[in-house]
């Protein structure tokens, strides 16, 4: 038995009226991303110390210690900045297992104390690991020294690069200085983690007020104090 196709119209509307509605576009409330009142040394208070004093691969004179990035850091940023103390008269960066050396520099010898370079080859890709070098005589050829660290996988980086525009846009709209830019990044990474991106916010202020200044000498100090 067929019902007529005007109660068939009656029956399905009243169905529908009755079903609870579902709507598929639904989306979890995501994580809000705001600046925070914090200053340098509560983003550092609990960073792990390591105290830069070696790796298997290679040798070292003894008052090199590196600082940023450390071995088998992993970085979300893409030009690292690198930063060690002693004696090297050129750094370099190859891929991990490649003995070709993507880019090299040769290091002014006038300052024997902490030395920051930034990386400024070829573009780095996302997942790959790649080693710092250390060049110990003039005219050496091969590296005496690496330093593995690997760069974020692209689907990895994604959600940061997301909540740190997020981050900027709020701070830019408060006018908030370059400093607390870099401060409230550094937090960031601090609060997931992620010590060599903190370390390298650290370094990239070029101008840094005392505060800074006297934090960075701290994690130089603290880090080389300690040697095999």
């Amino acid at each position: 038995m067929y019902l007529p196709i005007r109660s068939t119209i009656l029956l399905v509307a009243a169905i529908s009226i009755a079903l609870p509605v579902f709507s598929l576009s639904a989306k979890p409330t995501p994580i809000q991303i705001a600046p925070q009142p914090v200053s340098w040394g509560d983003v550092l208070a609990k960073q792990p110390r390591d105290s830069g004093s070696g790796h298997t691969a290679g040798t070292r004179p003894a008052d090199l210690c590196w600082i940023a990035p450390d071995r088998n850091a992993q970085l979300w940023q893409m030009r690292p900045v690198f930063v060690w103390r002693g004696g090297s008269n050129a750094i370099g960066l190859r891929k991990a297992g490649s003995t070709q050396i993507l880019w090299q520099k040769s290091i002014v010898p006038t300052n024997p104390n902490y030395k920051r370079l930034l990386y400024t080859g070829p573009v780095l890709q996302p997942g790959q690991t790649y080693e710092w070098l250390f060049f110990f005589d003039r005219l050496a050829k091969e590296p005496q020294l690496w330093i593995p660290f690997q760069l974020m996988s692209e689907r990895d980086r994604a959600p940061i690069t997301a909540d740190l525009v997020k981050l900027e846009m709020q701070l830019k709209a408060k006018k908030a200085s370059a400093e607390t830019v870099t401060l409230q990044r550094a937090n960031y990474f601090a609060q997931h983690d992620l010590w060599a991106d903190v370390l390298q916010e650290v370094y990239s202020v070029k101008t840094p007020a005392a505060d800074l200044q006297q934090v960075a000498q701290e994690i130089e100090t603290t880090t080389c104090q300690t040697k095999p």
